[in-house]
């Protein structure tokens, strides 16, 4: 039902083709020691040790709230502002599992982000679906998130993808070296 009213997809094939706007290489994981001296992003994982949050003592300043995420090696602080502070700061309590892919600095004797996507860890992340590999990153709308999306897309691509119509014939495929559809489908997703 929520993808009828969020995204107007209807069918088996209309959420195969709801194809991901980008993917994160979340198949390697950095030590958060290692972080925040390349400029690009880089995924760790760790928990959620601390919250706090300051106001500048500057006129009109808006709060800064930090979120720290220990993984044995060091400390991230994820630096928010405005009302995402609350927000987040309901989300990730402490001791709360993250998978955090972000472009990181080192600034204030810290490493730090403010440019960040995470997700929490769950039990059921043992299936890989969410970590530990390149993950399909989807459109969204509000009340939909990418852990639904991408449980949603593997139940249908382990149900469904196989008995998904080839539309090219055998020739053609093997004169341009394509894969099969099915196989393509399964790989646009995950």
């Amino acid at each position: 039902v929520k993808l009828t009213v969020e995204l107007d997809i209807r069918t088996v094939g209309g959420l195969l083709q709801y194809y991901p706007r980008d993917y994160l290489d979340r198949g390697h994981f950095r030590s958060i020691y290692e972080v925040g001296r390349s400029g690009e992003y880089e995924t760790i994982q760790g928990k959620v040790v601390n919250q706090t949050q300051v106001t500048p003592r500057r006129y009109g300043a808006q709060p800064v709230g930090k979120i720290a995420i220990y993984d044995e090696t060091g400390v991230a602080q994820l630096v928010n502002f405005g009302r995402r502070i609350g927000y987040l700061k309901s989300l990730l309590k402490v001791g709360t599992g993250v998978v955090v892919s972000g472009r990181f600095s080192r600034r204030n004797n810290e490493i730090q982000t403010s440019d960040y996507e995470f997700e929490i860890l769950e039990d059921e992340d043992e299936d890989l679906i969410h970590t530990g590999r390149i993950v399909p990153k989807y459109s969204l709308t509000a009340k939909l998130t990418q852990r639904m999306l991408r449980q949603w897309a593997k139940v249908v691509l382990d149900e469904y993808a196989k008995q998904y119509p080839e539309i090219l014939p055998l020739g053609i495929r093997q004169r341009h070296e394509l894969i099969d559809r099915p196989t393509a489908i399964q790989e646009i997703h995950f």
